[in-house]
């Protein structure tokens, strides 16, 4: 079987005690050699169960030849580590032929392997797999380019054919709880998953692409940060790509929040490009010569402490978009909380029943952050009492109103706000910021306004000696 992916450079008779790699046939003049290697997982385990080994090694090999597309190699060969106890010889071939067809699609040789059979290690018919791969880049070319990455620069999204083959443990902790079984009908139109990106060795090698990102374990987050530079993060709109409905089913079944799906899963992106936005046109017309379905899903920006390096927006409202028929005996709902920012100048008092109410069960809030533009003010330790982050911007640090607004606007969009409340904070916001974030701008006062307005409304209520009292909130505008 291996004969069959027998290409220049890398064409000898599988067999011998190692492998030689000719480079000049292989048509390259000065390489650098790029090595990967990596397995699947416990999807392994869930091909046992169902008794499927058709398709493991293909995950196999794309595991390792997409890690070397993220340097820009081309991959030239591959080995494979295949260890058991006592497995039967039709599921060995058919894992053997998973990784031929695996190799043959990245266009690599499959030069060796190892078969290592250890009697007592592992149940019969049980096995794991590793990967090793070879892949040669002109020296020079290699990616990523990250001293030429700048912000405004374009992230493009390369669609996944589903989960891939990382966060099967949480799969299977789902299916478990849910008492499914693997032969059920699905809830959700699947397709045979392949995380080959071969056609995009092209694409990578034009002078186009500043850096790649394979999108495996630890998500869209933890992946496209490792080909970031230090000063700038990646903004992503989570709305901005067609998400398969396997992540919505993940997401909803499993009870997890956008935040720890883009952490665990592809949600629906297997790789990321990022180039300069002036040549994002001519990089797509090449992308979809390659057959890959692709997208623009965000942009580069600059980079501030304490922020996390990459945003995704909107994800969760995707996630609760559910455009599929639930299997009858999966009946989780999926929970809806909005981001609040609250903005404080002293002692926090107007916002402890918004922090009360958002612990209750059933609230639809969560307070992600505290800003305070004093230092040391009593509304901050309570913000750490209750362990909630708080940061403290101080407008005497900055030379104008829109400097001081812009560092909180980094801030909100670091945590992914949804709502901004106002208590007691006695700074003026300008019109740019108000309108930025209109509908979304509540403020709150400790009276029923107009009476007791400006300072000490709760003293002055207390001194009128009123019969009837409350608080007022409203959204805040640009007066026209």
């Amino acid at each position: 079987m291996a004969k069959a992916t027998a290409r220049p450079g890398c064409n000898e008779e599988i067999g011998g005690f190692s492998a030689l790699l000719n480079y000049s046939n292989a048509g390259y003049q000065n390489p650098s050699i790029v090595l990967t290697t990596d397995g699947v997982g416990t999807k392994l385990m869930i091909c046992q169960e169902v008794n499927n080994h058709d398709t493991i090694g293909i995950d196999l090999v794309a595991m390792s030849v997409n890690d070397l597309l993220a340097r820009g190699a081309e991959a030239i060969a591959f080995l494979d580590y295949i260890s058991y106890s006592h497995l039967d010889r039709k599921i060995l071939d058919k894992i053997l032929a998973g990784i031929v067809n695996g190799c043959s699609l990245a266009g690599c040789s499959l030069v060796g392997g190892e078969l290592a059979q250890m009697p007592g290690l592992y149940s019969n018919g049980r096995y794991d797999l590793a990967g090793f791969a070879i892949g040669l880049v002109e020296y020079g070319h290699c990616l990523p380019k990250t001293e030429s990455i700048t912000p405004g620069d374009t992230v493009i999204g390369i669609a996944s054919s589903g989960i891939h083959s990382n966060g099967f443990s949480l799969i299977r902790r789902i299916i478990q709880s849910k008492q499914l079984s693997y032969n059920m009908p699905s809830p959700f139109l699947a397709k045979v998953e392949s995380a080959q990106n071969d056609p995009l060795s092209l694409v990578l090698r034009s002078s186009l692409v500043k850096s790649y990102a394979h999108i495996t374990g630890g998500g869209l987050i933890d992946n496209i940060s490792r080909v970031l530079p230090k000063y700038c993060k990646a903004v992503i709109d989570g709305r901005s790509w067609q998400m398969q409905d396997v992540f919505r089913w993940i997401s909803n079944e499993g009870n997890i929040c956008a935040d720890e799906m883009v952490r665990t899963f592809n949600c629906g992106i297997g790789a990321v490009l990022i180039c300069d936005k002036r040549h994002c046109a001519s990089l797509m017309k090449m992308l979809a010569s390659s057959t890959e379905e692709f997208w623009p899903i965000g942009r580069v920006d600059h980079y501030r402490m304490r922020e996390p390096k990459v945003i995704v927006h909107h994800l969760d409202e995707v996630l609760r978009d559910r455009k599929y028929d639930t299997a009858p005996v999966v009946s989780t709902s999926f929970p809806s909380k909005f981001r609040i920012a609250i903005f404080i100048s002293g002692s926090g008092t107007n916002m402890q029943a918004i922090i009360n109410h958002a612990k209750m069960e059933n609230s639809c809030a969560e307070v992600a952050l505290i800003i305070s533009n004093v230092d040391k003010v009593a509304g901050l330790e309570r913000a750490k009492f209750h362990k909630i982050e708080s940061l403290v911007i101080d407008h005497k640090s900055y030379s104008t109103r829109e400097e001081f607004e812009d560092e909180i606007q980094h801030a909100l969009e670091g945590k992914a706000i949804d709502l901004i409340c106002l208590a007691g904070f006695m700074r003026i916001l300008t019109s740019q910021f108000v309108n930025q974030w209109k509908g979304k701008l509540l403020n709150i006062h400790p009276s029923l306004l107009p009476s007791f307005p400006g300072h000490n409304a709760i003293q002055q209520a207390i001194r009128a000696g009123v019969k009837v009292t409350g608080c007022t909130v409203h959204f805040v505008e640009v007066l026209n």
